[in-house]
């Protein structure tokens, strides 16, 4: 009888132990349940605030700016002016040169070799405020063509209607970049590319299999041009059109790339897309992930074309 009553204390105990912990988790999880409740009624950030990368270029209005569509009237004077933003995180310089499709002897905008030419240099962009209200501020630079005086045509031929011409910005700048990637083996993760937005984006596939008492890791690295029609890729000097450097490198790991089956570094072809193939070796066969540095360094050329109209008589 005794027995019985021990056994039956112990089982109330053991329920009572279990309905403890029942509750313990419940109240874990109201909490919970209810600071995501409150975040979300509080307006608390799901995602990071999304920001721009890249270099833009654009015309400066004005009475006395030449635009898209202006109409200029016979003899009148006039001003190029050219807005640069910069939203990558790092400091950009470069140069804008404009130019026009009407012979120099009628004056204007210089239309031989490169036209008119000034440097540009915008400070990094930055975020301000905090997560949820951010806002991001673009380095800035403005330049004003000629930088001294104006612009004026003369002789051009008497016209019944309005002369089209055209102008021509082109935005040069040398784009240094360095990608990163951490590359695991022998595990076959695959690895996640750091980067800006970029003239020349980059991704990497990864695969690893086992060569004697050594690790092969093999890696798939394409470069492809950003889909833009008025940007031109040239060497870092702007001697050579569709030509970049590329280095490659695996932590400690010695890497060899080649693309279709010849060795590559340094100075490469490049159009719009470049598929290069890299191994390394690794003895480890504990998980290691190394650190993949990708340096890309080349010349950007972006140009705009503005349509305009010069009146060569007075009506």
């Amino acid at each position: 009888m005794k027995e019985k009553k021990s056994n039956e204390k112990s089982k109330e105990e053991s329920n009572e132990r279990c309905a403890g912990k029942r509750n313990f988790i419940f109240v874990i999880l109201l909490t919970l349940m209810l600071l995501f409740i409150s975040g979300q009624e509080s307006g608390c950030p799901q995602q990071g605030t999304q920001t721009k990368s890249g270099i833009e270029f654009s015309l400066v209005p004005g009475v006395n700016m030449l635009g898209e569509g202006k109409i200029l009237e016979k003899d009148e004077t006039f001003i190029v002016g050219v807005f640069i933003q910069n939203y990558n995180s790092r400091d950009q310089e470069g140069i804008i040169c404009v130019r026009d499709n009407i012979a120099d002897s009628f004056a204007g905008i210089p239309s031989e070799n490169d036209g008119d030419c000034q440097s540009f240099f915008t400070k990094a962009s930055q975020i301000i405020g905090q997560q949820g209200s951010q806002t991001q501020n673009p380095g800035t630079d403005t330049l004003y063509f000629p930088q001294q005086g104006q612009y004026q045509y003369k002789g051009l031929p008497l016209l019944e209607k309005p002369f089209d011409a055209k102008l021509y910005v082109t935005m040069k700048y040398r784009q240094v970049s360095q990608i990163t990637a951490g590359i695991t083996s022998p595990d076959n993760d695959q690895p996640t590319v750091t980067q800006e937005a970029q003239p020349i984006q980059v991704s990497v596939k990864k695969s690893v299999y086992g060569s004697g008492e050594n690790y092969n890791i093999n890696l798939e690295i394409t470069l492809t041009k950003t889909p833009d029609a008025t940007t031109t890729i040239y060497s870092s000097d702007f001697t050579e059109k569709n030509k970049i450097y590329f280095d490659a490198q695996l932590s400690s790991l010695i890497l060899q790339c080649t693309s279709q089956g010849k060795p590559i570094s340094g100075l490469i072809d490049f159009e719009n897309e470049k598929i290069i193939k890299c191994s390394a070796l690794s003895s480890s066969s504990n998980s290691v992930t190394y650190p993949l540095i990708i340096s890309l360094d080349y010349g950007v050329v972006s140009e705009k074309q503005v349509n305009y109209a010069i009146k060569t008589k007075e009506i």
